[in-house]
């Protein structure tokens, strides 16, 4: 079972089970800097559950995703196991509860509320199939 559906079940979590915890003990830590001015951010092949949200937080806060420009691209793959169509279905819902989850951050509650409509209507959240023959093709 995973730390986010574990997190449920304690009153204080086992924080050793988090994701962060675990990157930090391996010595799996890295730094990047991600400037305001980014034009696109490009996302595959990262969770969506509750326990990436705090990743997700710190790249949009600091492209102020709300007042920015920057748009957001999630890219998915079909495989073997699960019918294509769920997999998009399931991959759509873990975007949204994402960038709702995101919102519900801002101390501007109005904010909050309208930011996945906002990045729709502005066109700066795309979803996108990446076929999984064209993952390992040369260019």
């Amino acid at each position: 079972m995973r730390y986010d559906k574990l997190n449920n079940n304690f009153k204080k979590a086992p924080i050793e089970f988090s994701k962060s915890y675990r990157v930090l003990e391996n010595g799996l830590t890295s730094t990047f800097d991600i400037s305001s001015d980014i034009d696109i951010i490009k996302i595959y092949g990262h969770g969506l559950g509750k326990a990436d949200y705090s990743y997700y937080q710190s790249i949009f806060d600091s492209v102020d995703l709300y007042h920015g420009k920057t748009k957001v691209m999630f890219f998915w793959s079909d495989y073997k196991g699960k019918e294509k169509e769920q997999i998009h279905k399931d991959f759509v819902k873990g975007v949204t509860t994402l960038i709702e989850e995101y919102g519900t951050t801002f101390s501007n509650k109005d904010h909050g509320r309208n930011l996945f409509t906002k990045l729709l209507l502005e066109n700066r959240l795309t979803i996108e199939e990446i076929p999984v023959n064209e993952l390992f093709t040369s260019v």
